[in-house]
């Protein structure tokens, strides 16, 4: 089993806010307030959003924040 890690492409979103959603069990997370959000974070730089992907899925996500 290998799985890889790397930075979020934008067709993801929708596994993550299901992750989000189902494992966490949040229900507050919808594909439009994560996608703005994610602009959001995009835009002022210093955020970043990696996702750990096995055989081409989303299996887990991580968010960070750099100075």
């Amino acid at each position: 089993m290998e799985i890889k890690i790397r930075e979020i492409a934008a067709d993801e979103y929708s596994e993550v806010v299901v992750l989000w959603n189902d494992v966490l069990g949040v229900r507050t997370v919808t594909d439009e307030n994560f996608r703005t959000t994610m602009e959001q974070m995009n835009k002022a730089g210093n955020y970043k959003m990696f996702v750990a992907l096995l055989k081409k899925h989303v299996v887990g996500f991580i968010s960070i924040v750099h100075g």
